[in-house]
């Protein structure tokens, strides 16, 4: 018993058909087919379909090209099913900053400023071929293949994303300014109130507040400044009376002024910002250790429990 083939179509499956707006006629060898929704709908199952006509006309040509472009919008990333036997994706764009996603890596890459390229190629060993996918591509039920591959549109210094990044170095600022104060301390002889530590405290929270709102109606950099010199005088202009002289609250603005400009740079730095950081923390501690070098802890310590609180 013989089996024939009466028609034949090229059929692309998607998961999530919501971002095509354009779809270019399928080109097939020298001729053009049109696509229409196919088998399930747009939201389920099928969602593009071209029929080729008979199949028995097509098969001793061998192997024919063929290719269509999509146009999307609204689209976060892009995933591919590995369906073939040996299956081979190359992906170029203008965008810079992509996001490999997805069940495999690509075995070729280039990412510079002026966009990316990218390459895959896959076996059935891998992605267990027509066995593994086509249960999984019905008509009416939503296509989910975890073996799939791709990328995502990364964007690493929007808006949200730097006051996010913002609030993850937040700890940073309060152990500084903090430790700062605790310099001084022991430095100057002054003492401070736990109330007092909790007021900068609460400063420094609220520049990230400041930060998010204001970067929703300004540009970042401006946002930026605006919190940061509101949060830094506030402070400054709080702690000039316990640190008691000009020079210390000088000393201290300075330091602030270091920290804030030193978070900026941080999270306008996509390749470099661990290093940034590392070498923040190393010269903080470096410049404690080296002011603190002639102290004698052991006499300060028996000071501080004996003498009262001013």
């Amino acid at each position: 018993m013989s089996r024939r083939w009466k028609d034949a179509s090229i059929v692309v499956a998607t998961g999530d058909a919501r971002g095509i707006k354009n779809v270019s006629p399928l080109a097939w060898g020298p001729d053009t087919r049109a696509f229409a929704a196919g088998r399930g709908g747009a939201e389920a199952g099928f969602s593009l379909e071209s029929s080729l006509g008979d199949y028995a006309s097509i098969a001793p040509a061998g192997r024919i090209p063929w290719r269509f472009s999509l146009e999307l919008i609204g689209t976060a990333r892009l995933m591919l099913g590995p369906v073939g036997d040996t299956t081979k994706i190359r992906i170029a764009s203008d965008w810079p900053h992509p996001s490999f996603v997805g069940a495999f890596s690509p075995d070729e890459r280039q990412v510079g400023p002026e966009g990316f390229e990218a390459a895959w190629t896959t076996t059935h060993f891998a992605t267990g071929g027509f066995a593994a996918w086509q249960p999984r591509v019905q008509p009416g039920k939503p296509i989910r293949w975890e073996k799939a591959t791709g990328f995502s549109l990364a964007d690493p210094v929007n808006v949200y994303s730097l006051s996010y990044r913002a609030t993850e170095y937040g700890f940073l600022f309060v152990l500084f300014t903090f430790a700062g104060l605790a310099l001084a301390e022991v430095t100057a002889g002054i003492r401070l109130h736990p109330v007092q530590y909790a007021l900068v405290g609460s400063a420094l929270a609220a520049f990230f507040l400041l930060l998010i709102a204001l970067a929703e109606h300004l540009a970042f950099g401006v946002a930026y400044g605006a919190a940061a010199a509101a949060c830094v005088l506030l402070i400054v202009f709080y702690l000039r009376h316990p640190l008691g002289t000009p020079r210390r609250t000088m000393a201290f603005l300075g330091l602030l002024a270091v920290l804030y400009g030193a978070l900026y740079a941080l999270l306008r730095s996509e390749d470099h910002a661990l290093l940034a950081g590392s070498v923040l923390v190393f010269g903080m501690l470096a410049a404690g250790m080296v002011a603190t070098r002639k102290l004698d802890w052991g006499a300060l310590s028996g000071r501080m429990v004996t003498a009262p609180a001013k």
